[in-house]
């Protein structure tokens, strides 16, 4: 069985991550779960994607994508971990 561990490095969240986060919370809290329906909700709030354009369910799957891409993450086989951001996994 392959040995995992939990984050290596200490980074706090961007002010971007901390409000995308909240905002996922918040819209998840309402049962709102389809990205489509997602996607809405986020341009509802007025948080603009990390490219300034408005979401969409696609870019919704791609950002989440690359906030999950990092090599360190939660899972990541020890020994994997590269430096913050220089991920070594191939998103999905």
């Amino acid at each position: 069985m392959q040995t995992f561990t939990y984050r290596t490095f200490n980074q706090s969240p961007s002010d971007y991550e901390r409000n995308l986060a909240d905002a996922l919370f918040s819209i998840m809290g309402k049962r709102v779960y389809d990205p489509a329906r997602i996607a809405d909700e986020l341009n509802k709030a007025a948080l603009k994607s990390p490219h300034g354009d408005a979401w969409t369910a696609e870019g919704l799957k791609a950002e989440m994508r690359r906030l999950g891409a990092w090599s360190n993450c939660v899972g990541g086989p020890v020994g994997a971990h590269a430096l913050p951001g220089a991920s070594t996994r191939t998103p999905a």
